[in-house]
């Protein structure tokens, strides 16, 4: 029954529901008044139950289900007409016990004996911020059971919103991320899929064979978001159906949301795209840097500044490259590749400076170009450039160099000043020291 409708509208559509016409048994003024009869539960009496999952609409009632109308309810009805008011009756008392659009609120604002409809939420998700949390019923490892979203706290997360069960183009996603599960396991990432059917129809799907649209075994959990609270916090409801649309979410190892895509009901996702997406995050994390368009492991990275992209952008689209080319090298920056090489660099430089980094530091490569700009300001300073990962390098390095970016500055072969992290303001100081400039 939906909310608003009056005593006699509910009469009218019981009468027509008893035999399919308005000349029913039970007459419109007859279902009335035996509808009034009937005990109404109460908005107060409904807030005193312990709910689930909190209250307003959709909240599930653990210690009520739709009682049965009294006997004194019936006289003068016949069985049949009987059984279709208390069918009625049911609908009306267990709405708000309803997982759809038409769910009713728990405050009633007028007295035609039914609770006013309500919407559901806004959307909580938002770019850079935490994933809103659940705890839900889901279907783990081929059983029932409840998932709780922060027990993956430490991971990184895909969350894949699909539509519904025994469908067209779920199957064929989940099917092919279930089969790519240990790629993702490899990054560390936990798939988890959700829709908003119950965990007994996930659980049917999966024991239906794939040649006849069934899921089979699928390898990460799927939840089942019944309430349809989640989809909602997410922002993939598609209110009118109460399914979800195809919202793909990577959350970090903070759960944090990184990521988030949307596809109508019609068009699946890549699982390629997924698992390049989740590369990139991490690579960015760890190294400090920004990804280009389609970036993937092993291809150039950029720094996320003027100055520092400039390399990637000659090196993308022709021009000198400001390390490597030798006209663009300031004539007392060197590049050093044994520990022979730096011991001999500092006995016959009196003043050197040492800029010891990583090709996978991003702080280093955002502090490479001002080291070689300032180089050429103070052309009185030797400075040379140390890769830490040159083969020769890393066994004598290992112990001395266990942070980057680190520069220092010699004097007569003696440790004067050490900076440790990415300082530009404190790196031009240490130049100017150097050149003795006050």
């Amino acid at each position: 029954m939906a909310g608003g409708m009056g005593w006699r509208g509910c009469a009218r559509v019981i009468a027509r529901s008893v035999s399919g016409s308005a000349t029913a048994t039970v007459s419109e003024r007859g279902a009335a008044g035996a509808m009034r009869g009937l005990p109404v539960m109460t908005s107060g009496a409904r807030r005193g139950l312990r709910t689930i999952g909190g209250g307003g609409g959709g909240a599930r009632y653990a210690d009520w289900t739709p009682p049965t109308p009294p006997p004194s309810t019936f006289a003068n009805l016949s069985e049949e007409d009987k059984r279709v008011l208390i069918d009625m009756y049911r609908e009306v008392q267990g709405q708000n016990d309803r997982r759809s659009p038409r769910a009713v609120a728990d405050d009633d604002d007028n007295d035609d004996g039914f609770e006013d409809p309500i919407s559901y939420g806004q959307p909580t998700v938002a770019l850079e911020e935490r994933a809103p949390s659940f705890i839900e019923n889901a279907l783990v490892d081929g059983e029932i059971s409840v998932l709780n979203l922060d027990d993956f706290r430490g991971k990184y997360v895909i969350l894949l919103f699909y539509p519904k069960d025994w469908t067209f183009v779920c199957p064929t996603e989940l099917i092919a991320f279930s089969e790519a599960v240990e790629r993702f396991k490899s990054l560390d990432v936990q798939l988890i899929g959700l829709s908003t059917d119950s965990a007994e129809s996930h659980l049917a799907w999966t024991r239906a064979s794939r040649a006849k649209g069934g899921l089979g075994r699928i390898n990460f959990p799927l939840v089942a978001d019944l309430t349809k609270s989640i989809s909602v916090q997410y922002g993939v409801l598609k209110i009118e159906d109460g399914v979800a649309y195809r919202g793909m979410f990577i959350l970090d190892r903070e759960l944090t949301v990184k990521q988030i895509t949307l596809n109508n009901l019609d068009v699946g996702r890549s699982v390629d795209e997924a698992e390049r997406l989740v590369q990139a995050l991490q690579h960015v994390e760890k190294h400090g840097v920004v990804c280009p368009a389609g970036w993937k492991p092993g291809e150039r990275d950029m720094l996320g500044d003027p100055e520092g992209s400039i390399e990637y952008f000659e090196s993308l689209y022709g021009g000198a490259d400001t390390v490597s080319a030798e006209n663009e090298i300031a004539p007392n920056l060197e590049r050093l590749k044994s520990q022979e090489q730096i011991d001999a660099f500092l006995t016959q430089n009196p003043i050197a400076i040492l800029d010891f980094y990583a090709p996978w530091c991003g702080k280093c490569r955002q502090l490479g170009p001002k080291i070689e700009k300032l180089a050429k300001d103070y052309p009185s300073v030797k400075v040379a450039k140390v890769d830490i990962d040159t083969p020769a390098l890393k066994a004598s390095l290992a112990d001395s160099v266990t942070s980057l970016p680190t520069v220092r500055l010699f004097r007569n072969g003696e440790l004067d000043t050490e900076l440790i992290g990415y300082k530009p303001n404190a790196l031009e100081a240490l130049f100017k020291n150097g050149a003795g400039v006050a």
